[in-house]
């Protein structure tokens, strides 16, 4: 994937005034700002005039440490972000991971997620692709993205990039031979296994309509694997307010935004009076031992009553 078009996603989630990637050349591994930042950091050390092609980027002074650009930026106090290439092993998919910025919530976002984020193919209007975790598994949600599950069948973190420690869950011999056995079916059929998804959408509207039936809230965010997803009229609040789009993993109105930019979405429903809730979700160990439980938690909420409320699923 271009540089250009990973910053150009990051800055859909948060307005950054500087924003700068590490190129991924290895006989210059120089880091590149792009956008209105290239002016402000051009005049900061009288660099060269940024490129007037539409990405609009220039290449910074390799004698500085990011670290030092990272100081700058701080005195200075614009919001920044920089993202650096990573490749660590010959059997790992070579990335650019979010190592510092501003924005805390981000810290640690890959270009693999954005990836995985623009690969909806068939769905380009759908607005957020439900890119899925483990969790999300266990409630049997429909996984469509079949990138999140080729670099998992190769022993590789989707949301993370880093290899996968040996013992870990997702490595065990029948996981690892039911995904390589799914992707080679879907391959070659474009009608791929269907998974129900019942369960976990009865699990969202319960949720959903428990805390407006027992508290004054009139909006409910819950966490569902690396995502926050609303529903129903609440996700048509969504489509109105913010422009969002229809996520078609679900039957009904439904649409989300990744858990790292909650801060950003919490922050606009305060400043609009929205009386509303966010849940956040845990795995918690199943008394048999085999398997784990979702809690999800009432963490923030406008109605103080609602704080601390459990709901198992």
């Amino acid at each position: 994937m271009q540089l250009y078009t990973i910053c150009k996603k990051i800055k859909e989630i948060d307005d950054f005034s500087i924003v700068c990637i590490q190129s991924s050349s290895k006989r210059s591994p120089d880091l590149c700002s792009y956008f209105e930042g290239s002016h402000i950091l051009s005049n900061d050390f009288n660099l060269e005039m940024p490129s007037k092609t539409k990405s609009c980027y220039v290449r910074l002074n390799s004698g500085i440490s990011i670290d030092d650009y990272e100081k700058h930026f701080k005195q200075k106090k614009y919001t920044y972000v920089i993202l650096e290439y990573c490749v660590k092993s010959q059997t790992q998919i070579a990335h650019h991971k979010v190592t510092r910025s501003s924005n805390k919530e981000i810290l640690g976002l890959t270009s693999l997620d954005i990836k995985a984020n623009l690969s909806n193919v068939k769905n380009k209007k759908a607005g957020l692709l439900s890119l899925q975790t483990k969790d999300d598994l266990s409630e049997n949600k429909v996984l469509k993205d079949e990138l999140f599950l080729s670099i998992i069948a190769k022993g590789i973190d989707p949301l993370t990039g880093e290899v996968f420690p040996e013992g870990h869950a997702w490595l065990h011999p029948k996981i690892t031979s039911d995904i390589k056995e799914y992707l080679i079916k879907k391959e070659s059929s474009n009608h791929p296994p269907e998974i129900k998804t019942k369960k976990s959408t009865s699990i969202l509207k319960n949720i959903k309509r428990s805390i407006k039936a027992e508290y004054d809230i009139n909006l409910v965010l819950i966490e569902s694997g690396s995502y926050v997803i609303v529903i129903e009229e609440d996700a048509q609040y969504f489509f109105d307010e913010f422009d969002f789009k229809q996520n078609t993993s679900f039957s009904f109105p439904s649409t989300g935004f990744p858990t790292p930019v909650i801060e950003k979405y919490k922050k606009q429903l305060k400043d609009r009076k929205v009386k509303f809730c966010y849940l956040e979700q845990k795995r918690q160990k199943a008394d048999n031992k085999r398997g784990f439980n979702i809690i999800r938690t009432v963490i923030f909420s406008t109605d103080s009553l609602a704080i601390g409320q459990l709901y198992n699923s």
